[in-house]
C-alpha cells in the first residue's frame, strides 16, 4: 500500500484496503435503502438486521415482516409452536408477549407482579425491585457494595455470601 507500506496478497485486497481505509469510499451499496458502506460486512450486517426498507419474508407462509426481530418471534410461536414467554408467578407459558401482557391483567392470581420490564420478558412485584432489575441487568450497575473491602455486587444475595465468607 502506498499510502501505510502494508502488503497484500492480492491486487484487489489491495483495492479495498486503499478506498475504504485511505480514501474513505463508501463501495457497498444497500439496494433496499441506498445506504453505503466502507466495508462489505457492514453492509452484510445492515442487510440482515437493520435496514428499514429490507423485507424479511417467512418461508413457510409468506408473511411480510420489515424486522428479522419480528419474523422470528413468528416462526417460533406460529410454525415451531414456541411458547418463549413465560409468566413469573404461575409458569405458565404463551408464544406472544401480548397474550403474557393479557394474562397478567387479567389473571387475579397474576396481578401480585405488576411491574412488568419494557426491555425484556420480566416482570416483578414493586417498582423498587423492576428499578434493581433493569440497573443490574440492563445497565450492567452494580448495586450493592461492601464497606468492608469495596467489592461490588449486582445483587444483595451476593454480598451476604461474601460477608459470610
Amino acid at each position: 500500500c502506498p499510502y501505510c507500506s502494508k502488503v497484500f496478497c492480492s491486487f484487489q485486497a489491495l483495492r479495498g484496503h486503499i478506498d475504504g481505509l485511505h480514501l474513505n469510499k463508501k463501495s457497498y451499496r444497500c439496494y433496499d435503502c441506498g445506504d453505503s458502506f466502507k466495508w462489505r460486512t457492514d453492509l452484510c450486517k445492515h442487510r440482515r438486521n437493520l435496514c428499514p426498507y429490507r423485507i424479511q419474508l417467512c418461508q413457510n407462509c409468506s408473511a411480510v415482516f420489515t424486522q428479522m426481530k419480528s419474523l422470528k418471534e413468528h416462526v417460533d410461536g406460529v410454525h415451531l409452536q414456541k411458547k418463549s414467554f413465560h409468566c413469573v408467578d404461575c409458569g405458565e407459558a404463551f408464544k406472544w408477549r401480548a397474550c403474557l401482557s393479557k394474562h397478567r391483567r387479567l389473571e387475579s392470581g397474576c396481578q401480585i407482579n405488576k411491574w412488568q420490564c419494557n426491555l425484556c420478558t420480566s416482570i416483578y412485584s414493586s417498582e423498587r425491585v423492576l428499578r434493581e432489575h433493569i440497573k443490574a441487568i440492563h445497565l450492567h450497575k452494580m448495586l450493592c457494595h461492601c464497606k468492608e473491602c469495596g467489592q461490588s455486587f449486582k445483587w444483595r444475595h451476593q454480598l451476604q455470601k461474601h460477608k459470610l465468607i
